[in-house]
C-alpha cells in the first residue's frame, strides 16, 4: 500500500483547519452551547467533583515531630482547632448555597476525633464515628499515596531528640484555608443569621 497523495493530504489538513474554525466559531458566538465547568446549579447531583478554587505553587513541608499539636494538655483541644477551616470544614456553593464538605477539612475532622479519644473522650457516639473516620482517612491515603522516601530507622530513632524528617511536596493547604475563609465570609453576609461571632 502506498503513501497518500499530497492532495489527500491537503483535503485532510483543510478538514481539520475548517473543522477547528468552526469550533472556535461556535464557542464564541454561542458559548452556552459548550458546557463550561462553572454552571452548575449545585442543585441535586449537578455539581463539580472537585471545589474549584484558586490554585498556587506546591510547597514543602517538612515532617517533623511537632510539640505544637498535644495530645493532652490545657491547650490541647484549642490548638488542635486551629485545623479547622472558617466555615468548620464545609463550603456553601451555588445560588441556594448549599452545604458541601470539603474532604481535607473532613480528614482533619477525623484526626480531631481521633485525638480526643486518645486523650480519654472515647463514649459509645464516638466509637460509631471513630469506624468512620479510620475507614475514611484509610481510604484517602490509598486516593493520594504520597511515594516520598523516608529512612527505614522507625523502630531505632529517638524522637524526642531526632526531630526532623523527610522534605515533602504538597499541594498549598493554605490556599484551601483563605479559600474557605472567603467562602463563609461570601455566606455569612448574604446569609440571615442570629449570631455572627462563631467563625470558626
Amino acid at each position: 500500500m502506498g503513501r497518500p497523495s499530497v492532495s489527500a493530504l491537503t483535503l485532510l489538513t483543510m478538514a481539520l483547519a475548517l473543522l477547528s474554525v468552526y469550533i472556535s466559531f461556535s464557542r464564541f458566538f454561542f458559548p452556552s452551547s459548550i458546557p463550561s465547568p462553572r454552571d452548575y446549579t449545585y442543585l441535586g447531583s449537578d455539581f463539580p467533583e472537585l471545589w474549584e478554587t484558586p490554585s498556587r505553587e506546591p510547597v514543602a513541608m517538612l515532617v517533623q515531630e511537632s510539640r505544637a499539636y498535644p495530645i493532652h494538655g490545657p491547650d490541647a483541644l484549642e490548638r488542635w482547632a486551629t485545623s479547622t477551616s472558617d466555615g468548620f470544614g464545609y463550603v456553601r456553593l451555588g445560588e441556594e448555597k448549599r452545604a458541601f464538605a470539603v474532604t481535607m477539612f473532613h480528614e482533619m475532622h477525623c484526626v480531631r476525633l481521633m485525638r480526643a479519644a486518645l486523650e480519654g473522650r472515647y463514649d459509645a457516639m464516638s466509637r460509631g464515628h471513630m469506624h468512620h473516620c479510620l475507614n475514611y482517612i484509610r481510604q484517602s491515603i490509598l486516593c493520594a499515596p504520597d511515594l516520598t522516601l523516608e529512612p527505614a530507622d522507625v523502630l531505632t530513632r529517638d524522637f524526642e531528640q531526632d526531630r526532623i524528617g523527610s522534605t515533602h511536596v504538597c499541594a498549598d493547604w493554605s490556599a484551601f484555608f483563605d479559600a474557605a475563609a472567603d467562602n463563609f465570609a461570601a455566606f455569612m453576609a448574604t446569609t440571615p443569621h442570629t449570631n455572627s461571632s462563631h467563625t470558626r
